[in-house]
Formats: structure tokens, C-alpha cells, sequence
């Protein structure tokens, strides 16, 4: 099915994403976290970061891997997410050694932001 849709394409003995397909898995990924925690409840994970430009490979992969699962960016090193990822961003932190310049907070609120935010994760 996702290789007839352009998603998928053989390549090498495997399959791989074509450009259309990391497209798709970079706007779907965001629904994996519906599915597996269910009902949204109201909390937001907030993700704020300082990385120094020493680490300017570590930010791109650990930016990269936020926008891959859908976060949101609301300033240039804070982003949004409706669904507990606290685990997962931890893991990357400790795999990236970012453990020091990176916190998840979880709020009731982001502010005036909230309403556009919302709307992109379909609340």
C-alpha cells in the first residue's frame, strides 16, 4: 500500500521513504501519539532548550527529532507537544549528551499561541 502511494520505494535490498513519503511521516507522526495515549488532557509539554553552538550537530538532530514527531516551534528554542513525550525526548537527550540543557515542562497553558496550536494538532 505505501509503496503504490509513493510513500515507500525499493532500494538496495530494502525499502526507503521517497520524498513524498517523509513528507507524509513528518505531518503523521503527531497522530502516533493519539492513538497510543488516547484522549488529549489539556496538559501541554512544553520543550525548551539550550544548546550552545559548540553542540551544532547535537541541536540540528534533537530540532530535527521534535519536528519529527510533530512539535511545534512557539520561540527559536521552544516547542509544543499535546501528548506526554517525555520518555522520548529524555532517551534523545541522554543518546545526543544534552541531558544538562534540556527541560520538558508540563503547563495548563501556552499562551496566546494556543488557539493556532491547537488547531494544527486538530484539539
Amino acid at each position: 500500500n505505501l509503496k503504490r502511494r509513493g510513500i515507500i520505494t525499493p532500494k538496495n535490498n530494502g525499502h526507503y521513504f521517497t520524498k513524498k513519503g517523509k513528507e507524509w511521516l513528518s505531518s503523521s507522526q503527531h497522530k502516533y501519539f493519539r492513538v497510543h495515549y488516547g484522549k488529549w488532557d489539556k496538559k501541554w509539554r512544553i520543550i525548551i532548550f539550550d544548546i550552545p553552538v559548540e553542540m551544532e550537530k547535537q541541536r540540528q538532530i534533537f530540532r530535527k527529532r521534535l519536528k519529527r514527531i510533530g512539535c511545534q516551534m512557539i520561540q527559536k528554542s521552544v516547542f509544543v507537544f499535546p501528548y506526554p513525550c517525555q520518555e522520548e525526548v529524555g532517551n534523545w537527550c541522554q543518546e545526543l549528551d544534552l541531558v544538562d540543557r534540556v527541560d520538558v515542562v508540563t503547563a495548563d497553558s501556552i499562551g496566546s499561541k494556543e488557539p493556532e496550536i491547537k488547531k494544527y494538532f486538530s484539539l
